[in-house]
């Protein structure tokens, strides 16, 4: 059986050695590209398993790159980690628009056990494939197509403000929020209106305007698709810990949802 892939996008001729040999004391096969027309050359001859994806290369910038392989079909579903520093939200941000499935945190380099047990994380799973709650959340009371109030939407906002998520930037969290509604209700609730939910502020959703097409049940898909993408940003245990939050939040305090 072959060893899995790893494929480097990073001008770092530093990062590309730590990263080889990181990988490989992994059990992974390493390609290290320093630039994104090396790494577009690079996918056919063997394709990646997990592709380490720098922001800043010389040439074209490593979310150009990304969007040319999301536009490819043959590659729309390469699973792609922004590899790059949380003190630098803006690309973390821009990187979550840009399709980004993962996000790797450079620092975990200066911390050996860390950075590997984060890749193992995201080697376990495709871009699709990350593992939820067990089963889906359900609700315990009222109608299901009774709307949705501002003490729903409140009881979610206050998970987002949940130590385990405590140090994702504003800015990261309105890209977050942005692909969790987007998971959850598009193309049922076009973009624009989505957007407009998100509160000015980007830490959380608008209490007094959900949007009308939502009823109370709409918590259920929306408290699976923000675990998925806390998961996702920061990793398995910070998702269990929001999951755990969720839950007092939603079935203990307000009795709107239950997990199996």
């Amino acid at each position: 059986m072959p060893k899995p892939l790893l494929l480097l996008v990073d001008d770092s001729a530093e990062m590309g050695y730590i990263v080889a040999s990181l990988g490989r004391r992994a059990g992974c096969d390493v390609t290290v590209c320093p630039d994104a027309a090396t790494a577009w050359e690079a996918l056919p001859r063997r394709r990646p398993d997990l592709v380490l994806l720098d922001v800043n290369l010389p040439g074209t910038s490593g979310l150009d790159w990304l969007r040319r392989v999301r536009a490819a079909p043959e590659f729309a579903d390469l699973p792609v980690a922004l590899y790059t520093h949380w003190g630098l939200p803006a690309d973390v941000a821009a990187g979550l628009d840009a399709g980004v499935d993962f996000v790797f945190d450079k620092d975990l380099a200066a911390r050996p056990a860390d950075w590997l047990h984060r890749l193992a994380e995201l080697l376990a799973v495709g871009p699709d494939e990350w593992p939820k709650a067990p089963g889906s959340p359900t609700m315990n009371i009222g109608e299901d197509d009774a709307p949705l109030s501002s003490a729903h939407v409140a009881a979610l906002n206050r998970v987002l403000h949940h130590p385990s998520i405590r140090r994702v930037p504003r800015e990261v969290m309105r890209a977050l929020l942005r692909r969790a509604l987007t998971r959850a209700f598009a193309p049922r609730i076009l973009a624009p209106e989505l957007e407009a939910w998100i509160a000015p502020d980007g830490t959380g959703l608008d209490v007094e305007h959900p949007p009308p097409a939502l009823a109370r049940n709409s918590v259920a898909p929306l408290a699976v698709c923000l675990t998925e993408q806390i998961e996702r940003l920061l990793g398995q245990e910070a998702g269990a810990a929001f999951r755990n939050a969720l839950t007092a939040a939603l079935a203990g305090g307000s009795g709107l949802v239950s997990w199996p």
